[in-house]
């Protein structure tokens, strides 16, 4: 892999995050002001196990700061043909200086044995495209591991399309 590679899945998983939290990872904190690249150490860690952004199908994550603004938090998924990549970190904001630490694992897609939809927007007046705009899954894999997606703090419900279009692939390999 390159150094334009991983940039180049690191862009995608950004862009990614930004959309769903409907916000910019740079204006999180003071901290994320001052150091605009402080997620890289993270989401490096999950580039090197996509090794391409073409291999990419699904995204879904969020970082957000907590009540007090003393640490940020974030989660993601990341599904490519054959893998769950899913990662945690947690960061102290206190020092004005943001530095993530936290966990990347991957699994293997073919350990998903189950999906079962959870919540669906409503059929009723609606027309055009664009349904369902809310839906939310529980993904189960074959040790009882589950997997809730969208992932995203508890107050957010933005519509996730991708997760929509991704749904009927999601159980193919």
């Amino acid at each position: 892999m390159t150094p334009d590679t991983a940039r180049s899945i690191i862009e995608h998983l950004v862009g990614r995050i930004n959309f769903e939290m409907g916000s910019n990872l740079s204006n999180l904190t003071f901290g994320a002001e001052r150091n605009p690249d402080w997620a890289e150490p993270w989401l490096s860690r999950i580039a090197v196990l996509v090794g391409d952004v073409a291999r990419v199908e699904y995204v879904s994550g969020f970082i957000v700061p907590d009540d007090e603004r003393r640490t940020v938090r974030g989660e993601m998924v990341v599904f490519t043909e054959g893998q769950v990549i899913r990662a945690a970190f947690q960061a102290d904001t206190t020092s004005g200086y943001l530095h993530p630490v936290g966990t990347v694992t991957m699994r293997r897609r073919s350990a998903v044995v189950g999906v079962s939809v959870d919540d669906v927007a409503r059929l009723a007046g609606r027309s055009g495209d664009g349904w369902p705009e809310h839906l939310s899954i529980t993904v189960t894999f074959d040790d009882g591991a589950t997997l809730e997606l969208p992932l995203r703090p508890s107050y957010a419900r933005r519509p996730d399309h991708d997760l929509v279009a991704f749904l009927p692939h999601l159980l193919a390999y």
